[in-house]
């Protein structure tokens, strides 16, 4: 079951290519898929977390939602996720609309960590 993190709508099944590049640490390694519109971590036995965007136009996401299984929560997977999806919003020089209430309130928390991040 995953445990819903932020608000946002789900589309379960939802299969598309996948392009990936990895930002890892000793715990997760986060996956990027710009296809798929999301920031993926990939757990034990076949479970997943992740934050999910809408790209609206060539330099704007909408991040809408970040999910972490329940039994996974409470241990940084959400911020590792969250980190590595604002992380590449900036570096990328997007502007990101924070529609995930997670997503905007790790920003207000942390604006060290992204001080050139353009906000919606």
């Amino acid at each position: 079951m995953l445990r819903r993190v932020t608000c946002g709508l789900i589309r379960p099944g939802l299969q598309l290519p996948t392009r990936s590049c990895s930002r890892t640490n000793p715990d997760y390694t986060v996956q990027h898929s710009p296809d798929r519109q999301e920031f993926t971590i990939h757990l034990d036995e076949g479970k997943q977390a992740f934050v999910r965007y809408h790209q609206q136009d060539a330099n704007t996401w909408d991040m809408y939602t970040t999910q972490v299984p329940d039994e996974y929560g409470g241990r940084g997977v959400a911020a590792k996720l969250a980190q590595a999806a604002l992380g590449k919003a900036q570096e990328d020089g997007k502007t990101v609309k924070l529609s995930c209430w997670y997503l905007d309130g790790y920003v207000q928390k942390n604006p060290k960590r992204f001080p050139d991040l353009k906000v919606e």
